[in-house]
């Protein structure tokens, strides 16, 4: 049963180098109710399944509680609105105040360690906290202390130039490793007042829900832009423990990395509104709690009452929190808030000075009050530093052999684990035929290349972002790229030739973003390591090892797709500056030079629906099953989605732009899910969250409509998607990290059905990520 029309104006996008514009155009929108647009929900009805999985996991969630006037257009577009990138679009300053200072004028004579230490920091357990919450192990303090005595008697507005991510010794950037960024469990510890007495228990009960709320949503924030995942283990929660410290939540135990928790006296009141000891420093301290070590110190994430005072002060407090437990620093310390404190040494900028940030204390004159949410370069901060880039191996199939994950030589699809501990590779292949049941082979591989034992240095291993590429192998296999971001760390290129590693170093220093695509004639991938700003950028040919110089001088993300399909030269790149609200493509060609490209716009993107500031995760697909990229932007919550077709030809590229509506905040995975050739996108919601729902899939049609199945999951899963059985429909393996038996449910789609067999779940390995997830959108 198809949903009822209603016509829609319609925006459609060109980039072309000479159009003309002509009338308007119409679509249609699909309200949802409880049941879904076709038929029943989707689920594994296999005979391995207990039940009718509606539900992974769990009791179903009626559908009618998410997922409501999910919007869908039928007809194709009958007219088309064209316009040219000429002439930059309104750019939208940062208004960051200046200050006058004295060039002239120096501090006075240094501080003593002990009086700067008085003056500046208070001490905790395995460290210190300095600027109220922001964490230093004893080794950041001392280094700090160093560059403190460094600028004495300089003037004193020269202020070191820092940003959202922080430095650890050695220059090498303060991040948590590839497993550990997406198991980042937490669980919720002592809450007071007790609710021993009755007059407490609804103020207790209140700011525990308080307390879940904001650490659920500002969790989702981050994760929607940084790939990471945030799990609550909400089965240790123990609120109403008699201890600060006691009850069930315990930081090391039953898989448990951080307790959220209140404090009083010594920890985190008065001006405090919240404090955290859990940054990426401390991974790979021994001090520190870990299942393998319980008794280390404790991670926590500190709450004030005065943060439970509201809703909108306890979000603002989670967000900022949880930015450090990125390992994120405090956005006033830059040049551009030079009346603000300024302690802490070791940081990097990653975007222009951010006014908006929620990273910046907004007392300090020069930032803006701060509100529940993450501003534009505070997400594309994380963006940089937590995507990794991928190969968008869904939208490839046509040139490639290896239209999915594969390893192994023979095309067949895979997953390549990146286990950082045991600085090794773990490489599945599947062997099921089309319609068997999904089962693989495992080979493990040491990080270069060599058989087990692997003895690698574990910063390294543990620091070391890997990609996967088509770069020197077959046209059967994947290579993968270790990229040590920084001058500190080696990089290196896996080249594949099946059961065979050969590791070839790459010779790339500084801080990029690798961006992973075909930009030539040939099938092969090439790497352009995007330095954002005025930083430098080059392509790398891993066939010639050649290096071609490229400069995109802005802050964005770089998505590379087959926008005009596969003619015409390689993958094209559109630039989204999401401060701005702009976009630049990136055209290459099959002309002229090997690595020749025309650049387009930048443009207003506006003029598609891109509202400047705004929250969209881009996600890259062929919704129209035409072999030529789109986009869909996601809007999370109540705001306007957009669903971008492509309607290029081999010249230029062109939009059609039509309005979406996803109600709700979930996490977003492409994939062919009934075999049709063309591209859905699963709604992928966590039933157990306080405003968790149902997950659901949307079906697209050749015209860019959708149908829409629901299904219910309550545990918090890290999903690969992928074709493990060779049918043509993409599977879902719901990887959890977090695992007591170290076993993942797995879904074998069934062609043309709309839904599921639940095959046998897997052992997956402990501690381990499954390369080329999430990546560059």
């Amino acid at each position: 049963m198809r949903p009822r029309n209603r016509h829609l104006p319609l925006i459609v996008f060109a980039v072309c180098i000479a159009c003309n514009d002509d009338g308007g155009v119409s679509s249609s929108e699909d309200e949802f109710g409880g049941t879904g647009g076709v038929e029943q929900s989707p689920g594994p009805t296999g005979p391995s399944c207990e039940e009718n999985l509606y539900s992974l996991d769990g009791p179903s969630v009626a559908a009618s509680n998410q997922l409501p006037e999910l919007e869908t257009h039928v007809d194709a577009p009958s007219t088309r609105q064209r316009i040219e990138f000429s002439g930059p679009p309104p750019v939208v300053e940062a208004e960051v105040k200046t200050f006058a200072t004295s060039p002239g004028a120096t501090g006075p004579e240094p501080l003593t360690w002990a009086e700067f230490t008085l003056k500046f920091a208070r001490r905790t357990a395995g460290g210190w906290y300095v600027e109220g919450d922001a964490f230093r192990t004893p080794e950041q303090l001392h280094g700090d202390y160093q560059a403190y005595i460094a600028r004495a008697g300089v003037p004193k507005d020269s202020k070191p130039s820092t940003s959202l991510v922080g430095l650890n010794r050695d220059g090498i950037d303060d991040v948590w490793s590839a497993p550990r960024k997406i198991a980042l469990t937490w669980c919720v510890g002592w809450v007071r007042p007790s609710p021993n007495s009755p007059d407490d228990e609804e103020l207790h009960a209140k700011r525990y829900a308080q307390m879940v709320r904001a650490m659920e949503e500002s969790a989702r924030a981050w994760e929607r832009v940084a790939n990471v995942n945030f799990v609550h283990l909400r089965d240790f929660d123990d609120p109403s423990t008699n201890s600060p410290t006691g009850g069930s939540c315990q930081p090391g135990k039953n898989g448990v990395l951080f307790r959220v928790r209140m404090d009083v006296a010594n920890g985190c009141e008065g001006p405090c509104k919240g404090m955290t000891n859990t940054t990426p420093a401390t991974e790979l301290g021994p001090e520190w709690a870990s299942p393998e070590n319980p008794d280390g110190l404790a991670r926590e994430l500190l709450m004030s009452a005065s943060a439970l005072a509201s809703n909108n002060e306890a979000q603002i407090t989670a967000r900022h929190e949880l930015g450090h437990v990125l390992g994120f620093g405090h956005e006033h310390e830059r040049n551009a808030f030079p009346e603000c404190p300024a302690i802490t040494n070791d940081w990097r900028e990653l975007t222009p000075a951010d006014p908006k940030s929620v990273m910046g204390y907004d007392w300090c004159e020069g930032v803006q009050k701060n509100q529940p949410r993450l501003s534009a370069y505070d997400r594309l901060g994380a963006f940089f530093r937590y995507n990794w880039s991928r190969r968008q191996s869904l939208i490839l199939a046509a040139d490639s052999a290896v239209d999915e994950f594969s390893y192994d030589g023979t095309g067949r699809t895979g997953i390549a684990w990146h286990d950082a501990k045991g600085a090794s590779l773990r490489f599945w292949t599947s062997v099921a035929a089309p319609g068997e049941p999904i089962a693989f082979d495992a080979v493990q591989q040491c990080l270069d290349g060599s058989g087990p034992p692997c003895d690698m240095s574990d910063l390294w291993s543990h620091r070391v972002q890997p990609s996967p590429l088509f770069a020197v192998g077959t046209a059967s296999d994947l290579d993968i790229l270790l990229y040590g971001p920084g001058d500190q760390l080696d990089n290196i290129l896996l080249r594949n030739s099946g059961p065979v590693l050969e590791a070839q170093s790459v010779d790339i220093g500084g801080y990029s973003v690798p961006i992973v695509g075909a930009f030539s004639s040939q099938i092969d991938d090439q790497v352009i390591f995007y330095g954002p700003g005025a930083e430098k950028d080059v392509l790398w040919d891993p066939q010639s090892g050649g290096l071609v110089p490229l400069e995109y001088s802005d802050f964005a993300y770089p998505l590379p797709g087959r926008y005009r399909g596969f003619g015409g030269g390689g993958s094209d790149i559109l630039w989204y500056q999401p401060e701005n609200g702009t976009i630049e493509v990136w055209q290459w060609l099959d002309y002229g030079g090997p690595y020749d490209f025309l650049r387009q716009g930048p443009a207003d993107a506006s003029l598609l629906g891109l509202r400047p500031g705004a929250d969209y995760v881009p996600l890259l697909g062929d919704f129209d099953g035409d072999n030529q990229t789109d986009i869909f932007w996601y809007a999370p919550g109540e705001a306007t989605d957009w669903l971008w077709l492509s309607a290029s030809n081999q010249y230029n590229v062109i939009f059609d732009s039509y309005s979406k509506q996803v109600v709700g905040e979930y996490r977003g995975f492409v994939g062919d899910f009934n075999g049709d050739g063309r591209h859905d996108i699963l709604w992928y919601s966590v039933a157990d969250e306080l405003d968790g729902g149902v997950s659901g899939i949307w079906y697209f049609d050749q015209d860019g409509g959708h149908s829409v199945k629901t299904f219910s999951v309550h545990k918090d899963y890290t999903p690969v998607v992928a074709d493990f059985d060779n049918d043509g429909c993409t599977d879902v393996l719901w990887y959890d990290p977090t695992s007591e038996n170290s076993q993942s449910p797995i879904w074998r789609c069934i062609p043309g059905e709309f839904d599921f067999e639940c095959d046998v779940p897997q052992d997956t390995p402990l501690h381990a990520f499954p390369i080329g997830y999430g990546g560059s959108f």
